[in-house]
């Protein structure tokens, strides 16, 4: 910079420090997303300068944990809760080390929570087997329509208003076979949600046993294999997201055989799921577990994280 006055000038040298703007990205994990179990929020931010915090704030009903996190990575994953049905706008503000901000915003359309359950988890032909509806998450009253397949199976009552958030309606079938209870229930804000179940229906007298009938596995992704034995046919259901039946493997079948599981990594608390299998149950326990810890380098002024696949 040269300051004048018309007799002499001054020359003085300024450095000027441009800082460089942020981005921050917020995507949920794919839906659907019904009340009461957690959506994966994955942040993330282009530009500025390590370390980043990430908090997050919700309007509408429910929460985000962490609220807030600092960290050297340009990526975060928090996780959103709401224990009511409804949409709620969760806002995302990334700050960098220089105090450089970016918002952004994503809403999350919760729906009802809806379960089927049987006891005992297979029926025999003829012969009524109680199935019960719960759901959480909505307000009374709610509108309960069952739907049933194949048309050799039956539910009564088929469609029912209750102010009860549960209601048990009887499954028939005449022929043995594998049939699929459907419901769907609505509350009255109009917000809806499904509940499937697969039941097995026996010959009296038909039996299958498990082998194992229960497993506990790590962190870690895995699979196993359980042996089944008896004269009952089976269909092959698993109860939770994070058990599925790798490609290739029976899901179905009569008497004895083999069944594969796999489950998925678990970064979370510790969990329990079910597979039904025929008239029978295989529990898995899996362990809990933390994203492994991120690595390091240095290139130029920026830390770039290495990520390290698993869990510990």
């Amino acid at each position: 910079m040269t300051v004048s006055d018309g007799y002499s000038s001054l020359t003085q040298s300024v450095n000027v420090t441009v800082l460089s703007g942020i981005s921050a990205t917020l995507v949920p994990a794919s839906g659907p997303w019904v009340a009461g179990q957690p959506v994966q929020l994955n942040a993330s931010v282009a530009g500025g300068t390590a370390p980043y915090t990430f908090a997050f704030q919700v309007q509408g009903s429910g929460s985000v944990t962490p609220a807030s996190q600092s960290q050297q990575s340009s990526t975060a994953i928090a996780s959103f809760t709401s224990p009511a049905a409804g949409s709620s706008t969760i806002t995302l503000t990334v700050t960098d080390a220089n105090q450089m901000t970016s918002s952004q915003q994503t809403t999350v359309s919760v729906g009802l929570a809806v379960s089927l359950s049987a006891s005992p988890p297979s029926a025999l032909v003829s012969q009524a087997l109680p199935v019960t509806a719960a759901v959480t998450g909505g307000t009374a009253p709610y509108a309960y329509s069952f739907q049933v397949t194949p048309n050799t199976s039956s539910v009564s009552p088929a469609s029912q208003s209750s102010g009860s958030a549960s209601l048990t309606t009887q499954f028939t079938a005449t022929v043995a076979g594998s049939s699929t209870v459907t419901v769907t229930v609505a509350d009255a804000n109009g917000f809806t949600g499904t509940g499937t179940l697969t039941i097995q229906a026996n010959q009296p007298n038909a039996t299958l046993t498990l082998n194992p009938a229960s497993v506990s596995m790590g962190c870690a992704a895995s699979g196993g294999t359980v042996t089944l034995n008896g004269n009952a046919a089976w269909t092959v259901t698993p109860n939770q997201s994070w058990i599925t039946i790798p490609p290739g493997s029976a899901t179905s079948g009569t008497g004895s055989g083999q069944v594969s599981y796999s489950v998925s990594m678990n970064i979370g608390a510790s969990r329990s799921g079910t597979v039904t299998i025929g008239p029978q149950t295989l529990t898995v326990t899996q362990a809990a577990g933390a994203i492994a810890p991120r690595d390091y380098i240095r290139l130029g002024s920026q830390l770039v994280a290495i990520e390290t696949p698993g869990c510990q």
